[in-house]
């Protein structure tokens, strides 16, 4: 059986870089398979945990290469719960790779164990509308809800709005299921192409907005000979620092630089 990997992480990062870069995609360097596969982004902030971006996947078989291909890009620019990912952001992101196993049909709607099961959802609402909805197995579990909160904010993402009663949860079909997931962050996934490949992805930030106020926003990670500065710390405390590690960001035309973690990134067209 073919479980979720960090090629396969490699392989959706390699797809969403080369859709702003123009690049060719490197081949996938997993085994192939047919599976049911979700991929989902998170943007990591000084906040607090990842926060999602987007996440779109099937619960039907697709094969693994078209499948990560297609969902790499619709999870990160067509969840219409959130705007399109930028390119700025992706210094920024993490990407989960999920592959669907496991499906069993659940005698209740409690009949299922978080942190371990996923659930497919299918009930008609008074109206007589059929609703269906899904979450994967981690997302109980990291939301910190029970077994009843979870079906019900399960039962809000169909879009039923109604009451949510005890007769209505009793007339639930539940689909349990089991995953395999890997999650990789993007520093990690610079830091195995530069191992692998022997070269360092270049991407491309037209839209910094207001991420570039200043010359540098660096604090306390660059490694030249300029100062440090870390007074600038207050002002861009909304930046992760985990982000940070990424990237460095000058505030110049033209100009690009290499990261301590490998990464290239060129600013131009950016101006107060």
């Amino acid at each position: 059986m073919v479980s979720a990997s960090k090629e396969m992480a490699v392989y959706c990062f390699d797809i969403l870089v080369a859709h702003y870069t123009g690049d060719l995609v490197p081949p996938p360097a997993f085994e192939e398979g047919y599976y049911p596969l979700f991929v989902t982004w998170k943007k990591v902030t000084n906040a607090g945990d990842p926060r999602l971006r987007g996440c779109i996947g099937t619960l039907e078989a697709r094969y693994l290469f078209s499948g990560f291909k297609d969902y790499a890009i619709s999870s990160a620019l067509h969840d219409r719960r959130f705007p399109p990912i930028q390119s700025r952001e992706v210094p920024c992101l993490e990407c989960t790779v999920s592959l669907l196993t496991d499906y069993e049909h659940a005698s209740s709607y409690l009949d299922w164990e978080i942190g371990k099961h996923g659930m497919i959802l299918e009930f008609t609402d008074p109206n007589n509308s059929r609703c269906s909805a899904t979450y994967l197995p981690e997302v109980a579990a990291q939301e910190g809800w029970t077994k009843v909160e979870t079906i019900d904010s399960l039962v809000r993402k169909t879009g039923y709005m109604g009451p949510i009663t005890e007769s209505l949860r009793r007339r639930f079909h539940i689909t349990r299921y089991q995953s395999s997931l890997y999650t990789m962050h993007y520093c990690d996934y610079i830091a195995y192409v530069k191992r692998t490949r022997g070269i360092i992805p270049v991407l491309t930030v037209r839209d910094v907005g207001d991420l570039v106020l200043e010359w540098l926003i660096m604090v306390d990670i660059y490694s030249g000979d300029s100062p440090r500065p870390r007074s600038m710390l207050s002002r861009f405390g909304k930046i992760s620092l985990l982000c940070a590690q990424s990237f460095l960001l000058y505030f110049a035309e033209g100009l690009r630089y290499q990261t301590s973690s490998g990464c290239h990134i060129k600013l131009f067209d950016v101006g107060h």
